[in-house]
């Protein structure tokens, strides 16, 4: 007998990989769609007349984009988040100290999601959104997270999901990897230097349960080269590693204890 854990629904497997198609692309015709998918036009109309019944998927003038009820169900889930509620106002409080970008960060399935963002001033520079999944060896987020996993987990992700590159600049062996891994449990910070987006520096500190131990997310700050780094060694900012520290530091206190 099959494992039941490893058994699927083709059907639903398709209807997601409309909805990512249409996310990434939309608005879009069906005839585009289903040539980029290599599905049949007919099924392809068949799920995105569903989706638009309930509200996942918006048709106008022939063209399907993503509806609105995404933000719905999205909103719901972030809010059942604990880290969410107790780390929301820190990352506020953050973004106005630095006045830069501030995230806040989870892993799922293997990836990095940005759960809030809090921006000041010009800060959009960073061009980051809420609820983006990204590669987590691209990133300040994904990199703290995955140095506080066992090794086992982290193998697992990248072996699910490689260690392609965005920029020059990105991690792409498994070895350097670790090693800088190894380097951010050291230092207690984990920095992103371009390697997701050129010109982008970003800094991140984790959040743990002190119960288990457990990393549950991180906290951080990103912006253009020039404002985060100083001086001829290129260093981050200390007034920024502190403030990211402190608001990180009061966030898990609350995610703990209240």
């Amino acid at each position: 007998m099959s494992d039941p854990k490893n058994r699927y629904i083709k059907s639903v497997e398709h209807a997601l990989d409309i909805v990512e198609h249409v996310s990434e692309q939309g608005p879009i015709g069906v005839s585009e769609l289903a040539k980029q998918i290599d599905m049949p036009k007919s099924t392809v109309y068949v799920h995105l007349q569903t989706l638009k019944k309930h509200g996942y998927i918006n048709k106008e003038d022939d063209k399907y984009d993503i509806g609105l009820r995404f933000l719905e169900t999205g909103s719901y889930a972030r809010r059942r988040r604990g880290i969410y509620r107790s780390a929301r106002e820190e990352v506020d409080k953050l973004a106005s100290e630095v006045e830069e970008a501030a995230h806040l960060g989870v892993e799922q399935n293997g990836k990095r999601v940005i759960l809030y963002k809090s921006e000041f001033g010009d800060a959009i520079y960073d061009n980051t959104s809420t609820g983006e999944f990204t590669h987590m060896h691209w990133t300040a987020i994904g990199k703290v997270l995955l140095a506080h996993m066992t090794t086992s987990r982290v193998t697992e992700i990248v072996k699910k999901h490689g260690l392609p590159s965005a920029t020059s600049k990105t991690i792409t062996d498994k070895e350097d990897l670790f090693d800088a891994l190894e380097r951010i449990r050291d230092r207690g910070i984990a920095v992103e230097n371009e390697e997701r987006r050129s010109g982008v520096v970003a800094i991140a500190v984790p959040i743990f349960d002190t119960t288990t131990g457990d990393v549950v997310a991180a906290i951080s700050v990103s912006g253009p080269r020039q404002r985060i780094v100083m001086g001829e060694e290129e260093e981050i900012k200390q007034d920024i590693i502190e403030a990211v520290r402190n608001r990180a530091n009061v966030a898990e206190l609350r995610y703990n204890h209240y």
